[in-house]
């Protein structure tokens, strides 16, 4: 029985061989004495079908097409796939040519089947021995660009850096460099990177790479984020503003390695560590106190200074196996923070402050983390995936705080100290999720996720308070904190997409949560901030999505959406003990309901092939609402339902494309944004309605003067209108004006070298700062490109 089925087989292999011979020869288009080279006419058909899925990245089943010796070995399922000087043994002919049913090259949804021509193409250079060209990829490809430029500022240059992201003055260095070579036609090494200074701007990246064993991948980079040292600004005090006179700035980076396993048909395995730092010295926005003639205005400037570490370590497993695919992701990640600063609680007549907090902190934790994701294609209509996480997190920190004057001895103010206050926190978290394709044109996904979290910390404490020169007005106040929370938390989501009618797209988006926190909180000391109070929340969400999008003609789309979302949470305070005797904070609101509704749409004109226009407007309201208990006795506050405020925003955009001719383009943005966010008329005199306005342009155009030389022009304006005038606090909000301008031209001097001159203006000005960090700066920059190969 099982020598007739193979005689079977056979002759159906024979017919399908003969089938696919025959449809060759009625095409006639290749005749036997031609000639097929694979750089002029297989090369192309590989490029656009075939090294997609079947390239040196990571190939399909481990085959590979851009190599001779990888594609006659095979890949996981044939060693037949191609067969020098008998295409009729090919699996690659029956593939490409359609026959076999069950698997067609390439994927219809990868790309388009390749045509009689093109099958007979193949079918020819098979037959001629199936020869590889000689414009493969070059053994060595070499590429550096040197950089010099000068920037020169007027003005506040601490804010130009802040801004720019880089510093004034002259600076340069490699802007890019990259080498790879080809060490065989399956082993690849390359190293790329940058060097810049003075913004200590770094990168460098090594890989090498052996196809179906593994690779080695690791590097390091560095770069600088500055900040400005300036504070609030009050035009009733003389001076108005203050500085630290501090270059404040974090120097950022990271180093990792990665080893990797990629063998065929084994699990692929990633064993990599990375080392995260940030150091060095940032401002805050926790002003300190300016007093003059009885009036006091937080505006006074402080920084803090950070050291942070983190280590990370991960081992990354993946496997597919036939319609599976198995993810397992472990991640242990081990953290350090150090961090000081000098706090100003209080200036008044200076040269130097009249109290300054010095607050040292420190924070060591510990995570782990595991997570696993399984998919199947359990039909060609449904694919399902499943995962989980699971994570644990154990960390101490530690705070000191002392009151110190302008000359460093201490004074009146908080002492403040913990001997280390605990943290522990486990997740877990597993969802399911699925994709369905139930009729031609409607695709509906469903997911749904469950989690679990449990966190405790506790610690003793130390709230002293006054003066420690001063004898017997020293008050210590020992203390400690404990507080634990459950919470539980499930999510829905839907989503479906109908493409079935003519030339539209109809979708539509649901969200769903159903949250549940048990919290107890407690502070045992002597102090007003004593406080024991257990809350059980309980909080609804959902957002919800609807929309179109219609193209009736090739020229114009447009299409919308509607949007509503909705949060609720009732809060049932089990216990509330407080010197406050129920009023304390948060315990007194009962409800929040949080509620935003969202309009959108779009039009996109292309009236000729030239120049294509997209209009955008986007309508945003939200209302904020809690129902309290009431305060005081119900003197402050009643208690009830209030309306705590709205926002409301309108946003509109245009963007425009133009390449009238074939040697210039130009494409230009332009936004509109206009917000409103009001308080309940009740509130304080200081919190008035807080609106403005944001305009922002931004456009590009380029030249080619000739076939060496390009003209680039760039200009970018941004506009905030937010500054606030209300007399009982300070000016709130953001008012500024900003101009950037870049002008390049590019040469090409040589095949391998080109080069590169640039001129950038940039004006900034910031009258609700009263224009203290309003600055100028003219910049230009000469790069020079060499690539070799």
């Amino acid at each position: 029985m099982k020598i007739v089925q193979c005689h079977w087989k056979n002759l159906a292999a024979l017919f399908l061989f003969s089938a696919l011979s025959v449809s060759a020869g009625e095409t006639n288009l290749i005749s036997s004495a031609e000639k097929i080279s694979f750089d002029r006419d297989v090369r192309p058909i590989f490029e656009e079908s075939c090294f997609r899925c079947h390239g040196p990245e990571k190939p399909k089943s481990s085959f590979r097409l851009d190599d001779r010796q990888a594609a006659l070995k095979g890949g996981d399922n044939n060693v037949d796939d191609v067969v020098p000087g008998h295409s009729e043994q090919s699996k690659l002919i029956l593939y490409v040519g359609g026959l076999d049913k069950e698997t067609i090259m390439p994927p219809p949804d990868r790309g388009k089947p390749l045509t009689p021509a093109q099958v007979a193409v193949l079918r020819a250079w098979i037959d001629q021995g199936a020869v590889w060209g000689t414009n493969s990829e070059p053994a060595l490809v070499f590429a550096f660009e040197p950089a010099l430029g000068w920037i020169g500022v007027s003005g506040d240059n601490k804010k130009f850096r802040e801004l720019e992201g880089i510093h004034e003055g002259a600076g340069g260095g490699v802007k890019d460099f990259s080498m790879s070579e080809q060490i065989s036609s399956d082993e690849k090494f390359s190293v790329a990177g940058h060097a810049l200074a003075p913004e200590n701007d770094y990168k460098l990246t090594l890989a090498l790479d052996k196809t179906d064993v593994g690779f080695v991948r690791g590097g390091f980079e560095e770069w600088r984020k500055y900040y400005d040292d300036t504070g609030g600004f009050y035009p009733g005090f003389s001076p108005s503003t203050f500085s630290l006179d501090r270059d404040l700035h974090l120097d950022i980076g990271r180093i990792w390695i990665d080893f990797g396993l990629t063998q065929p048909g084994d699990p692929q395995l990633v064993l990599g560590y990375e080392y995260q730092f940030r150091q060095g010295a940032k401002s805050t926005l926790a002003w300190g106190t300016v007093s003059q003639g009885g009036n006091s205005k937080n505006i006074y400037p402080n920084a803090e200074n950070i050291s942070e570490h983190t280590h990370i370590f991960k081992v990354d497993l993946t496997h597919e196996w036939n319609d599976w695919a198995l993810e397992d992701h472990a991640r242990v990640e081990v953290y350090h923070l150090g961090e000081s600063r000098n706090d100003v609680m209080a200036f008044s007549t200076g040269p130097t402050p009249d109290v300054i907090e010095r607050v040292n902190q420190s924070v060591h934790y510990s995570l782990g983390a595991n997570t696993f994701r399984v998919e199947n294609q359990i039909k060609d209509w449904w694919l399902a995936s499943a995962g989980s996480l699971f994570s644990r997190y154990d960390g101490t920190s530690f705070f000191n705080q002392n009151a110190v004057d302008g000359s460093g001895a201490p004074t009146f103010g908080t002492y403040w100290r913990t001997e280390g206050i605990t943290l522990e926190r486990d997740s877990r978290v597993v969802s399911l999720a699925n994709l369905f394709l139930p009729v031609k044109g409607l695709s509906i996904s469903t997911a749904v996720q469950c989690e679990w979290t449990h966190e405790e910390g506790s610690g003793n404490v130390d709230l002293d308070f006054g003066d420690p020169a001063i004898p017997g007005f020293f008050f210590p106040f020992p203390g400690t904190v404990d507080a634990n929370q459950n919470r539980t938390e499930f999510l829905e989501s839907f989503d479906a997409r109908y493409v079935g009618l003519p030339q539209t797209v109809l979708f539509a988006e649901g969200r769903l949560r159903q949250q549940s926190v048990g919290q107890f909180d407690e502070a045992n000391n002597g102090t007003v901030d004593a406080v024991q109070q257990r809350t059980d929340a309980l909080n609804h969400f959902y957002d919800a999505r609807v929309g179109f999008t219609e193209s009736p003609r090739t020229w114009i789309e447009w299409g919308a959406h509607v949007r509503r979302r909705d949060s609720t949470t009732g809060y049932n305070h089990l216990v509330d003990n407080s010197p406050f005797g129920g009023d304390g904070y948060p315990a007194f609101i009962r409800h929040r309901d949080v509620a935003m509704n969202e309009i959108e749409g779009r039009l996109v004109l292309r009236p000729i092939y030239w120049m294509s226009a997209r209009l955008t407007y986007d309508w945003d309201l939200s209302d904020f609402s809690t129902v309290t208990d009431p305060a005081g006795g119900g003197v402050i506050s009643p208690g009830g339902p209030i309306f705590d405020g709205r926002t409301e925003s309108h946003n509109a955009g245009l963007t425009l494309t133009f390449t009238p001719v074939q040697r210039f383009y130009f494409s230009g943005t332009f936004t509109y944004d206009r917000s409103r966010t009001a308080t309940t008329s009740a509130a304080s005199s200081e919190v008035v309605p807080y609106r403005g306005d944001i305009f922002t342009v931004g456009s590009s155009a380029g030249y080619i003067l000739n076939e060496k030389t390009d003209l680039n022009v760039a200009y970018n304006f941004s506009r905030s209108a937010y500054g606030q005038n209300n007399s009982a606090g300070i000016p709130l909000g953001l008012d500024f004006t900003r101009h950037e301008l870049l002008v390049g031209l590019t040469r090409k001097l040589t095949k391998n070298l080109s080069g590169a001159l640039h001129y950038q203006f940039s004006e900034y000005s910031e009258p609700s700062a009263g224009n203290v960090n309003n600055f100028t700066a003219h910049g230009i920059f000469a790069t020079l490109n060499f690539r070799w190969q």
